[in-house]
């Protein structure tokens, strides 16, 4: 049954993924509602307990929050919409501090190569990043599948 959580998570992100490559928008019931989703989780099925998770959610979101409004101070634009900073709870909630941080890392590195590599002519000023974090949830969920698989210490 462990299984669910992960692919409860990749479809939450995927569904997000989705919606702000298309609309430029994370809605708030997947936001939301995978933060509880998490929660649950954590309560019903995951390892981790329901504090870890709640720490988890308040700092990752809040995290990415500080990150927003630092930059939006600093650049006098927005450089993150909220939709990322709740989305990022669900991340909090699901994977807790040390696993979203490595998602988002890995969603960074993603958007910065992508964007480097893209023609200049298809460029756009504003970049979805849910699609970045998807990808990074999926590059983690398969990391860790690996080492738990063969006892590597993560």
């Amino acid at each position: 049954m462990h299984w669910t959580h992960h692919v409860v998570l990749l479809s939450l992100l995927a569904a997000a993924a989705i919606r702000d490559r298309k609309d430029g928008q994370i809605p708030d019931a997947i936001s939301y509602g995978g933060t509880a989703l998490g929660l649950v989780f954590a309560y019903f099925v995951s390892t981790d307990t329901v504090g870890n998770a709640i720490r988890g959610t308040l700092l990752v979101s809040g995290g990415m929050f500080w990150i927003a409004m630092v930059f939006e101070s600093l650049t006098q634009r927005e450089g993150m919409g909220f939709g990322d900073v709740k989305l990022s709870g669900v991340l909090g909630a699901f994977l807790g501090i040390t696993g979203s941080i490595r998602v988002i890392s890995y969603a960074a590195w993603l958007a910065v190569l992508h964007e480097t590599f893209r023609k200049k002519s298809s460029r756009c000023r504003r970049i979805p990043f849910a699609p970045y974090v998807f990808y990074g949830a999926a590059i983690h969920e398969i990391y860790s599948l690996f080492a738990s698989h063969f006892w590597i210490q993560t």
